[in-house]
């Protein structure tokens, strides 16, 4: 994660062809189906020096539920 995150290194374009290199200050959402590797790549993020990073609570399954949710004002 730290390699992917550098931003010196090629491994963040290798990851994600086209895509802004982030900067320290972005906030950074780790979403995955294990709630452990999504802690550990909003760790790694912090060792490789960024400043905001979350992990979102049930994982995919709550993000494809929040995707459906229709936004009420």
């Amino acid at each position: 994660m730290e390699q992917a995150l550098n931003r010196n290194a090629a491994g963040w374009q290798a990851r994600a062809p086209g895509a802004p290199v982030p900067a320290r200050d972005w906030l950074l959402v780790f979403v995955g189906d294990d709630a452990d590797d999504m802690r550990a790549a909003a760790a790694g993020a912090a060792v490789a020096g960024f400043e905001r990073g979350a992990v979102l609570d049930g994982g995919l399954q709550a993000f494809g539920q929040a995707a459906l949710q229709q936004v009420r004002y």
